[in-house]
């Protein structure tokens, strides 16, 4: 039975290591109801795990970090032994395996969403100070350096991507700042060009600023809402999503003030 990730994020510092601290929560999920396994505890060590997505290659977990401006060593991408962090309570000394400072154009990248791709991985997020560049990212994985990344989306579309998942040639993608679902046709990684959007649907059923981690599950999309602690089970149809089904998780959460979901993933990729 795959097992979903769902993140949260401990807003109330429920374990006495600041804001940015959180928890991977881990279902058993068969399509039709969610299995709590566990929930596994990671500190704050420095602002670096404020985590909304990771993703698998093989069992190496890459974990994305959007509050990296918060620390002074700006580490926003970390890779995890995926295999340790599902076995642990807390997984701080036992599956850390490296992280890493991505920039761009001498900015900070803030990452909320990854999937990989090809020779590297797909990022949402936006770049700081300037927030000139919004959207969809590439990282090519040869090279962490200055360079290796570059924007795949016309920054003019103004949007930050929460949550990110890819099927075939196309990149599904909610946003913390309203309610569409963009999807987008993966082109060439060519430093410059952009993609196309190909759809753009409106997702029910929240506020005005919730909608974090997206993946599919067979032939349907889950949401995360954490606006109302819920995951949503979308299909897409030509021109309009159907909800089929809605998941309440808030009684899993350490807290009932922290965000969650603040994220959405499977583990190890499995679907």
């Amino acid at each position: 039975m795959p097992i979903l990730v769902v993140k949260e994020r401990d807003l109330q510092d429920t374990q006495g290591d600041g804001a940015n601290t959180g928890f991977w929560h881990f279902y058993n999920f068969d399509g039709i109801s969610l299995t709590h396994i566990k929930s596994v505890y990671h500190n704050n060590n420095n602002n670096r795990n404020d985590s909304g997505q990771s993703c698998y290659i093989g069992n190496t977990e890459y974990q994305v970090n959007c509050i990296c401006t918060l620390g002074s060593d700006n580490v926003n991408l970390t890779t995890w032994n995926g295999t340790k962090v599902f076995q642990g309570t807390d997984v701080m000394n036992k599956a850390l395996i490296r992280e890493y400072e991505i920039r761009y154009s001498g900015d900070i990248v803030r990452m909320l969403g990854i999937t990989a791709y090809g020779n590297g991985f797909i990022i949402g997020g936006m770049d700081h100070p300037s927030y000139n560049v919004e959207g969809l990212w590439y990282l090519h994985c040869a090279t962490w350096q200055e360079g290796a990344i570059a924007p795949m989306t016309d920054p003019a579309e103004n949007w930050v991507p929460s949550g990110i998942t890819r099927r075939g040639n196309l990149i599904y993608s909610v946003c913390q700042d309203d309610h569409l679902l963009r999807v987008y046709k993966i082109g060439s990684i060519n430093w410059g060009g952009y993609w196309e959007k190909v759809g753009e649907y409106t997702i029910s059923g929240g506020g005005d600023k919730n909608f974090r981690g997206c993946a599919f599950y067979g032939d349907f999309l889950l949401v995360g809402n954490e606006e109302y602690d819920k995951i949503q089970m979308l299909k897409i149809g030509a021109s309009a999503l159907t909800q089929v089904a809605e998941f309440d998780i808030s009684s899993d959460k350490h807290d009932p003030d922290n965000l969650m979901p603040y994220g959405l993933f499977f583990y190890m990729d499995a679907a």
